[in-house]
């Protein structure tokens, strides 16, 4: 069983701002697991859509800054 200390976490976002993959990549070196969103297609134009990619964005951010907050071991 893996130590805590040893799980790693890592979000990311692949975009042309129009087109956007949000991926995350958690536990170790050993033992990674990796998921990937998939595309979300955005026009500027579309606001329903790109609030929900701006949702997907703050919540990356905001679980980052909950991971320092609890001084875990975070990937940049």
């Amino acid at each position: 069983m893996e130590n805590d200390k040893d799980q790693i976490l890592l979000y990311g976002i692949v975009t042309n701002a129009l087109q956007w993959i949000f991926l995350w990549w958690t536990g170790s070196p050993d033992n990674p697991k990796v998921e990937i969103s998939g595309f979300h297609f955005s026009e500027l134009d579309e606001e329903v859509k790109i609030k929900k990619i701006t949702n997907y964005i703050a919540s990356i951010l905001q679980m980052q800054a909950n991971g320092l907050g609890n001084n875990k071991k975070i990937c940049l």
